[in-house]
């Protein structure tokens, strides 16, 4: 399954969802907030609670999309799922 693509972060992550069948490319915050909100791994801790506010924040135009890129990159080393940066 792919997310619709809408590039607004100057580099992709790559996060490993075994849910999706492993490494997901995710370039931008739309991507990253959809992942959060229904294949993440876990629903706790609190880089993962700071990224999805942060990354709704962003796509009402309220953060710059690089502070949702930096908090959705803590929550997926937080669940243990960063594979690399692009």
């Amino acid at each position: 399954m792919r997310v619709p693509v809408l590039v607004d972060w100057p580099a992709s992550v790559i996060v490993n969802l075994d849910e999706l069948g492993g490494p997901q490319i995710v370039g931008s915050t739309r991507e990253a907030a959809f992942l959060l909100m229904q294949f993440w791994p876990t629903r706790r801790g609190q880089a993962f609670g700071e990224a999805l506010r942060l990354c709704a924040d962003a796509l009402d135009a309220h953060v710059d999309p690089k502070v949702a890129r930096r908090a959705f990159l803590k929550a997926a080393e937080e669940a243990g799922i960063v594979v690399r940066l692009h």
